[in-house]
């Protein structure tokens, strides 16, 4: 329904409603009239969304959305602690704990327990 057509139905309509002041057996003038108006005002509210929507700027290509990547997927479980190369043990550092406390610019050695 283009817009000429909607306001020929809501002119019909509001002049059935309120101009014509006969009776014909069976339909009732002013009921049709009011229904051809509504009619036309859906019409007209359909027609002027519908252009309003084809006038509407596109966006431009590179806007559009890309798909997201596919998530990379593990095949061996995490672990997020790192083991640490093996040194090879001082005999002296067995026996005896390092203790050093800030401030401090000796080192003590305390027996361990």
């Amino acid at each position: 329904m283009k817009i000429g057509t909607s306001l020929a139905l809501i002119a019909v309509g509001l002049i059935l409603t309120y101009a014509v002041d006969f009776e014909l057996p069976g339909l009732e003038i002013g009921a049709f009239g009011a229904i051809l108006f509504f009619v036309g005002l859906l019409g007209l509210i359909v027609t002027v969304g519908l252009e309003i929507a084809a006038h509407r700027p596109r966006r431009p290509p590179q806007v559009r959305r890309q798909p997201r990547p596919e998530p990379v997927r593990r095949d061996e479980s995490y672990d997020p602690v790192i083991p640490l190369a093996r040194r090879p043990r001082d005999p002296e550092q067995g026996r005896t704990q390092v203790i050093r406390e800030p401030g401090d610019d000796e080192t003590r050695r305390l027996p361990r327990r």
